[in-house]
């Protein structure tokens, strides 16, 4: 009863959240534009759909999303939880048509610095770890960039898709490394992409919310810096990384949207597999003592 609970809580609520919240959005842009709103990015309802999954999961968890006091200093993945919020809630504000587009820049980079300080601040100190989160900063938001380029250049079930494949490999690669919890919120943001893959079946030729792809990379970012600093080989979150912005770069000259989705989503598979190799080869041995 257990196991059934927590897959309702990890899986399938963050997949249903998302499903509605966009598959609402998409069903209200197509009765006031016609057609032609298949291809919107709506910003600002996929900010939304991605931010509930990812916090519904967090609260399936962690049972909490604690605010920092004088006597309380909160942890990283309730830090996190509460960026992704922030971002979910900001992104429909920024994305109004009479709001400024540089307005969706800054709270696109605000977000990456805050996900390399959050996550970086205790390790990296100092100048160089200034610089240095500054460098993962700029890292996230090319990723960012990269994957809204791509969803753009790829309607349809490709881009959903991709990042359910890369999203699940990387849950393993968690497991593999021992944190339970990362890997079931990296397994719940793929349940959430699934629904999304539901969605563009149905609705032919929807383009991956931009709003989405920005709550994933900061979610995804997040927890695999999380996953570097306890122990994760670099060799296997750089494969990662790759496993999410590699394939889709790669097929988007293919014909036919099974076929790119098809040969994507071996790619992925192919590099999720060699980073889990090598955090397996990596990882202690089980202590025989318990």
């Amino acid at each position: 009863m257990e196991t059934l609970r927590e897959v309702l809580a990890t899986v399938v609520a963050p997949a249903a959240i998302a499903l509605i919240v966009l598959g609402s959005a998409r069903v209200r842009a197509l009765r006031a534009q016609g057609p032609q709103a298949a291809m919107a990015p709506l910003p600002g309802d996929g900010a939304l759909a991605m931010a509930g999954a990812f916090l519904a999961v967090h609260l399936a968890l962690f049972g909490e999303l604690p605010l920092p006091t004088d006597e309380r200093q909160i942890g990283y993945q309730h830090k996190l939880a509460w960026l992704v919020l922030a971002v979910g809630l900001l992104s429909p504000v920024v994305s109004l048509p009479r709001v400024p587009r540089f307005l969706q820049l800054v709270l696109a980079c605000t977000a990456a610095v805050l996900v390399a300080r959050f996550g970086l601040e205790q390790a990296w100190q100092g100048f160089g770890g200034w610089i240095g989160r500054l460098a993962v900063a700029l890292c996230i938001y090319i990723w960012i960039v990269w994957q809204d380029r791509l969803a753009a250049r790829l309607p349809g079930l490709a881009m959903p898709a991709l990042w359910a494949v890369a999203l699940a490999g990387s849950a393993v690669v968690a497991v593999l490394s021992r944190s339970a919890s990362d890997a079931q919120r990296l397994g719940g943001l793929a349940a959430a992409c699934g629904g999304l893959a539901l969605l563009a079946l149905v609705q032919r030729g929807s383009r991956f919310s931009a709003g989405a792809v920005l709550v994933l990379v900061l979610a995804t970012a997040g927890i695999l810096i999380q996953r570097w600093l306890y122990d994760l080989p670099l060799a296997s979150i750089a494969l990662l990384v790759l496993a999410f912005a590699v394939p889709g770069a790669l097929v988007v000259r293919l014909q036919g949207e099974w076929r790119r989705t098809l040969v994507g989503a071996g790619i992925a598979l192919l590099m999720c597999a060699a980073a889990a190799l090598i955090a397996w080869n990596a990882a202690p041995p089980p202590n025989p003592y318990g």
